[in-house]
């Protein structure tokens, strides 16, 4: 059939004599059968080759533009199997070597996808390995890094607990210093936050890095902490 040649009530079976140049061309000769509209339910598609002849070669120019295009339009990289990711690429490949009249080519088709297999295979496991070189070594920086924090966090606790305790409250006693001003009520600390949340270019989270307070009333924080507020939030 033509291109342009609709038929597309009867058709139970397509022979393909000669083979196209793109992929596109033999997808549309199957689109004319299997398709919305065909009253058969099962088709037949008869493709033709002969051994020994050019058949082969292009059949392996279809190959190999069918894979690189759906390795693009399926989103796929050329990661383990590339040239299994598309079903149309592997019957390329079977054609190819169906029509091959040598044994030994065959086989060499088969021991090439092999040694594809296993090179993927290798850079898959070198890089592994790299990262994970990668990780150990810096394992003891981050134990390190986690240990000073972690000292900084209990003497934190010490000092805190050394605070004045609000015997109303059975909290420390509050006292906090925004910009140039102090704050002894926690609703109107939480509204000078709020301020500053929202004033030009100041990030929605404010944080805190070694809150110094007077040597008689508090301790001096080693540790670094992140305060968020909502609004209406009290501050404790």
């Amino acid at each position: 059939m033509g291109t342009g040649t609709n038929v597309q009530k009867k058709p139970i079976a397509v022979y393909d004599l000669d083979i196209p140049w793109r992929p596109a061309d033999l997808e549309q000769r199957t689109g004319r059968i299997i398709r919305q509209g065909n009253e058969n339910k099962q088709v037949q598609i008869f493709r033709y080759v002969t051994k020994g002849t050019f058949d082969a070669y292009s059949y392996q120019t279809l190959k190999n533009k069918q894979k690189f295009i759906s390795q693009i339009m399926t989103s796929k990289t050329p990661a383990r199997k590339c040239e299994n990711v598309d079903q149309q690429a592997l019957t390329y490949s079977e054609i190819k070597a169906l029509c091959t009249d040598d044994e030994r080519i065959k086989e060499k088709l088969m021991l090439e996808n092999d040694v594809k297999e296993l090179r993927v295979l290798a850079a898959e496991y070198r890089n592994t390995v790299f990262e994970m070189e990668d990780r150990i070594a810096k394992f003891p920086g981050q134990e390190q890094k986690l240990t000073a924090i972690l000292t900084d966090l209990h003497t934190d606790r010490e000092a805190l607990r050394k605070l004045p305790i609000d015997p109303e409250r059975k909290l420390p006693v509050f006292k906090i210093t925004i910009g140039e001003t102090e704050y002894t009520d926690r609703k109107e600390a939480a509204k000078a936050f709020e301020a500053k949340k929202n004033a030009p270019k100041r990030e929605k989270t404010c944080y805190f890095e070694r809150a110094k307070m007077k040597r008689d009333d508090a301790a001096e924080m080693r540790a670094a902490y992140k305060v968020g507020f909502k609004d209406g939030a009290t501050m404790l």
